[in-house]
């Protein structure tokens, strides 16, 4: 049998190769991949489509923001002008690029910016913040050689480049970070999380505990990252349960006015709806529209992958559920000081419900 060797140079080069490749795997946050723009394999004829899009549009007709979130990874193989063409259908006026990554901020963002500046419909960076922390991953000798993922703050200095390095016409109407430092609850983020000290607990609620931790340093990161933005607009956006908690004591910030003073250009706060029936969602929201005072609140309703609990059991929701529960939830906003709008999506859910024979 023969042995094949390879000389001292190529295996040092390989092994340059291998640690290049090591090293280059842990400087940049990772793309969290998601799933293609499938259509359903029986879909709804054209004139059923167009009457589910015109209701839509009739429900959130009078609403002064009208948005969706577009997953730019999700749309990967259609060209960017029909991405917009699929929002401009629905009659939505903004829209919210969410992105996982700093490497999202490509030639691809660049061309779906471009064409919603085409169809004159003001686009947004949207980020979450549990994809930004430094995660404690790898063994000893991967950790030699990790940098940290940028945070929020770094980011929100990413963005301000993308949108310096945008085309004419083209322009980032604003960016926005989903704030949920509850998510940072497990050892992973005890070990290098949102700021290596404290977990978010079920046991440490109370002023000056982790919880309370950690949401100041929430808050105080969020103001950071909006003055490094250079001027681009930014808008806190919140999770409906942290207005009670604050209210309640629980936690020494939180509160819908609070919040909303965060942001960059006129108080707005996107405020996500944790109810899943349309009942849970208007008792959910209920006391921020009471208690809001300079707050303009923009609701966000997510298509939430398909599931609602009816009767206790979980099954799948198709659009006229979509529609039923987005009617009954702004119709209870209706004549409310601070609603602002709404928000949908994401465009990949909304699209294969809509096109789903039922």
């Amino acid at each position: 049998m023969k042995i094949i060797t390879i000389g001292k140079t190529a295996a040092l080069f390989a092994g340059a190769i291998l640690l290049t490749a090591l090293v280059s795997g842990c400087i940049s946050t990772p793309v969290i991949p998601q799933r293609p723009a499938a259509m359903p394999a029986l879909r709804a004829d054209d004139a059923t489509v167009a009457v589910r899009k015109a209701e839509l549009g009739k429900i959130g007709g009078d609403s002064a923001v009208r948005g969706v979130m577009v997953y730019p990874g999700s749309w990967l193989s259609i060209e960017a002008d029909e991405v917009i063409a699929k929002v401009a259908s629905y009659k939505f006026n903004r829209i919210y690029f969410v992105i996982s990554s700093e490497d999202e901020l490509d030639g691809r963002l660049e061309e779906l910016f471009e064409s919603a500046a085409k169809a004159g419909i003001p686009a947004y960076i949207a980020i979450r913040q549990r994809d930004y922390f430094p995660r404690f991953r790898g063994n000893a000798f991967v950790r030699l050689f990790k940098s940290e993922y940028p945070d929020m703050v770094k980011m929100a200095e990413n963005i301000a480049d993308f949108a310096d390095s945008l085309g004419d016409g083209a322009k980032v109407a604003g960016f926005t970070i989903l704030l949920e430092p509850h998510r940072f609850n497990a050892a992973e983020q005890r070990n290098g999380g949102i700021d290596g000290c404290f977990v978010w607990s079920g046991n440490t609620f109370g002023i000056g505990l982790d919880n309370d931790a950690l949401m100041n340093k929430t808050l105080n990161d969020a103001a950071k990252a909006a003055e490094k933005a250079n001027g681009i607009n930014f808008t806190p956006a919140i999770a409906d349960f942290y207005h009670e908690w604050a209210s309640e004591g629980k936690l020494s910030r939180g509160k819908i006015d609070e919040i909303a003073a965060l942001s960059t250009g006129s108080k707005e706060v996107l405020l996500f709806s944790s109810g899943n029936k349309p009942t849970a969602v208007a008792a959910g929201i209920k006391n921020e529209f009471s208690d809001a005072k300079l707050s303009r609140i923009t609701l966000v309703f997510l298509v939430a992958d398909h599931l609602s609990l009816d009767n206790t059991v979980f099954r799948r929701r198709n659009f006229k559920d979509y529609l039923h529960g987005m009617r009954y939830g702004l119709q209870k906003l209706n004549g409310k000081k601070a609603y602002n709008g709404f928000v949908t999506g994401p465009l990949r859910a909304l699209e294969y419900m809509c096109h789903e024979k039922e």
